[in-house]
């Protein structure tokens, strides 16, 4: 059982690792288009409305 749980530690440390890295990408994402929304929105109520 012990030697179980040593392997179990060992295994859920790179998988929780990997499970962050490849939701990286998603979550900069994510970030990116709201404040690229937030910019456009001020850019807008400060009256300079060019598409």
């Amino acid at each position: 059982m012990q030697a179980f749980r040593a392997i179990y530690q060992r295994l859920t440390f790179p998988f929780a690792l990997g499970f962050v890295i490849a939701l990286l990408p998603t979550l900069l994402f994510s970030i990116g288009q709201l404040v690229l929304f937030i910019v456009m929105h001020t850019a807008n109520m400060g009256g300079s409305a060019h598409i």
